[in-house]
């Protein structure tokens, strides 16, 4: 762990130092956000989030990135506050290797479909790319609980009609190692894909997104299975009450959904998710949102969601900069 801190405590005192000589570019998302509760008794919250970009190129080969986040929130009366470093990286093209680069510091990382991992890696990734081939290969600078992943993708596979993208997955946190393998495929009348993962125990995933059925609508349907045991993010398993970092159970999901643009200002959604467990009651998830844009660059957003007994209600003022 003082290994971890020191790499990242070098890396912002570097970016510290350099940015005075850099053209540093600034932006950034601010977020305020009403949630209201409801299972037998009522429980509001507020929160507001900022979060920060700066972006920097030193030289022609050289991205510098940090991205920084305050949380202020209150629930029943006790306000708290948090403040945290999301990314701080380096990256830098190898010019003597064309396609080949190195990312230092801590970065932003996520399987295909967020089954197996979504989250920070503190350590270092080697990016080459070939055309429509690219390869991944991280590994973390903590030695108490290595992480090694690896992810290869495959673009631009011309079958005729449809446009596929292979992504290859494979994942080692020292005490498991796992994989998927997914495909996702574009038609002229729908997006769909079909994922394949062994993490201790198996999963399946697959759905499709349809092309504009009407003006403004498009639906989608997914559907997966996981077998008791598999450890992993989850992906569209991850809402289930069997599944934290890990099936408890075998997991049946279905989920329809579809989103409506009734105009440039106005998006609605709708999705229901019904997951059935082995051995546990099932669990009915209901959602119904829209989002409206009040000016460029900021949306009032309204979400309303149904959990079994659980209902909240969620306002949101969203405005980036």
């Amino acid at each position: 762990m003082k290994k971890k801190i020191a790499v990242l405590v070098a890396l912002a005192v570097v970016v510290t130092m350099a940015l005075p000589v850099m053209a540093l570019d600034i932006g950034g998302e601010l977020e305020i956000e009403r949630e209201y509760t409801t299972n037998g008794d009522s429980q509001t919250e507020f929160e507001s989030a900022l979060e920060l970009y700066l972006s920097a190129n030193p030289a022609q080969n050289v991205e510098v990135f940090t991205e920084i986040k305050a949380d202020i929130g209150s629930q029943t009366g006790a306000w708290d506050e948090a403040l945290k470093l999301n990314e701080a990286w380096i990256k830098t093209d190898l010019v003597q290797l064309p396609g080949l680069s190195l990312q230092a510091g801590r970065i932003d990382v996520n399987s295909a479909r967020d089954m197996l991992y979504d989250g920070s890696l503190d350590g270092v990734i080697a990016n080459y790319t070939f055309e429509d081939l690219s390869l991944s290969l991280g590994h973390d600078t903590d030695n108490e609980d290595a992480e090694m992943f690896l992810q290869g993708v495959k673009s631009g596979l011309d079958l005729g009609p449809v446009t596929s993208k292979i992504t290859f997955d494979y994942y080692d946190n020292s005490a498991d190692d796992s994989f998927s393998l997914t495909v996702d495929n574009s038609h002229q009348m729908a997006d769909f894909y079909f994922l394949l993962a062994n993490a201790e125990e198996q999963a399946l995933a697959l759905g499709a997104t349809s092309d504009l059925l009407a003006p403004g609508l498009t639906v989608a349907l997914d559907y997966g299975q996981v077998e008791a045991g598999f450890i992993g993010e989850g992906g569209i398993f991850a809402d289930s009450d069997s599944f934290n970092n890990m099936a408890a159970e075998d997991i049946t999901v279905i989920k329809p959904s579809a989103t409506y643009v009734i105009n440039e200002h106005l998006t609605t959604k709708f999705s229901y998710t019904k997951y059935n467990h082995d051995i546990s009651e099932d669990q009915d998830i209901l959602n119904l949102g829209a989002a409206y844009n009040l000016a460029d660059y900021t949306t009032l957003e309204l979400d309303y969601e149904n959990d079994d007994d659980d209902t909240t209600i969620t306002t949101s003022l969203v405005t980036s900069f």
